[in-house]
């Protein structure tokens, strides 16, 4: 089975979300960097997650990204 690039960046941010803390942020700067993944791509991939409330995103200094609770 093949996914989109997009698809498979998608899953690869979700999956190193899935692995913080409950409640844990991480930033957008970290996934990229984790997992490789070009920033400008990852921005748009996580705008949908967000769209789609696959993921939290918090704005601020101390904003970040978060998984959904369960």
């Amino acid at each position: 089975m093949f996914l989109s690039r997009s698809a498979e960046y998608a899953v690869r941010a979700v999956t190193r979300l899935a692995r913080q803390p409950s409640g844990a942020l991480l930033g957008a700067r970290e996934i990229s960097e984790a997992e490789r993944i070009p920033m400008p791509f990852l921005w748009n991939v996580l705008q949908v997650l967000a769209r789609r409330k696959l993921v939290r995103s918090f704005k601020g200094a101390r904003g970040g990204l978060a998984r959904r609770p369960v």
